[in-house]
């Protein structure tokens, strides 16, 4: 198994190899070139398929990281009223903004990425397309299926891969790893044991379960490789933005589609954009100098709120927070979750046009 690190890309085209040197050992029926040429065309259709996927956890603790950097006071050179500057970091420093839109963005595009999405349907789909060009392939199989089939039962011959030959499959495959909590990697979804399962329990034939497994690959090296796009762009952002000058004072940042090139950054951007039109309030400066005015005034206020007696901030805080509290809404009609699943729909049609017209890689092995 090969171990890659978080920052590495993976490369499509040695996935592609591995595939076929870990397959052409086990399963039988197609020669060899019929069966690197079938690896070729579904991987590289399922990597198309998973284009856009992002692991948003990993993308949500880098951008964490980037905003908790941000706030580090030891870096700033602010040298009047910084403790009140550092304070509204959050609110209204551009570069602070970057990370945040990363964060509060990654779920929306989750959402827009996966909405309607159905792994079954994809897999079955791929499956057909797959075999009108390749017809023969519906007789591949792994070594020994046939005289396995004959007296199976429900799970029989797991406790005995498990046992004797799931950690040489682990070691004799020369991809990465792509199991999950919830599944196993290639290697394990196309073992005897596997398939017989798929297949008797669950009626997947061992070409769907082949299909489904090279689908399942390409998903996890598209998500990682996406999330490294992501993590090395805002490093090379922080080379701009975490430059000495850059810590003398918040940033007053307006259109941030010029921050980066990445076509990713520029999806939460897009979302951050989106989510912003439903909100009226208008922000009340348009430059640096007229947010510079703005935090001045800012200043003058909370000068007077501190000279308030220490009971009156409290009982307007409790008032202010009654106030918010009766603002949330724990359950809504059926007609407020329409229109909440419309405007997710609206979303994900935006983010997904957005994409398509962008050329994010090259997918050609």
């Amino acid at each position: 198994m090969k171990k890659i690190d978080k920052s590495e890309f993976i490369d499509v085209i040695e996935e592609r190899n591995a595939l076929f040197e870990f397959v052409v050992e086990r399963w039988e029926g197609v020669s060899p070139d019929i069966l690197k040429d079938f690896i070729d065309d579904v991987f590289t259709k399922s990597l198309f398929i998973g284009r856009f996927w992002l692991d948003s956890h990993a993308c949500f603790d880098a951008a964490c990281a980037w905003m908790d950097e941000r706030e580090k006071e030891d870096l700033w050179t602010i040298t009047e009223d910084k403790d009140f500057y550092l304070s509204r970091i959050m609110s209204y420093d551009g570069v602070y903004k970057i990370g945040d839109i990363v964060r509060s963005s990654i779920n929306y595009y989750r959402d827009a990425i996966l909405f309607n999405w159905d792994y079954e349907k994809e897999a079955n789909k791929l499956e057909r397309e797959s075999l009108k060009d390749f017809p023969d392939m519906k007789k591949l199989k792994p070594k020994g299926y046939d005289a396995a089939k004959k007296n199976y039962s429900d799970f029989d011959g797991f406790d005995k891969y498990n046992e004797a030959q799931a950690d040489l499959d682990f070691l004799s495959f020369k991809g990465v790893d792509s199991s999950s909590a919830g599944a196993g990697g290639f290697h394990s979804r196309i073992s005897l044991t596997a398939t017989l399962y798929d297949d008797c329990c669950q009626g997947r034939n061992p070409i769907r379960v082949f299909v489904g497994a090279i689908l399942s690959h390409a998903l996890h090296v598209q998500m990682h490789n996406n999330e490294v796009s992501i993590t090395n762009e805002l490093n090379n952002l922080k080379k701009i933005y975490f430059q000495p000058e850059y810590f003398k004072e918040l940033v007053y940042m307006d259109d941030f589609s010029n921050v980066s090139k990445n076509k990713f950054f520029n999806a939460f951007f897009l979302i951050e954009k989106e989510k912003n039109k439903k909100y009226s309030s208008k922000i009340s400066y348009s430059s640096q100098e007229e947010m510079n005015l703005y935090l001045e005034k800012q200043i003058e206020n909370h000068r007077e709120w501190m000279a308030l007696p220490e009971e009156e901030r409290e009982r307007r805080k409790k008032e202010n927070m009654a106030k918010v509290m009766s603002s949330f809404k724990l359950n809504f009609t059926r007609e407020e979750e329409e229109e909440i699943k419309k405007g997710k729909e609206k979303l994900a049609k935006i983010v997904l046009n957005f994409l398509n017209k962008e050329d994010i890689n090259s997918l050609k092995l």
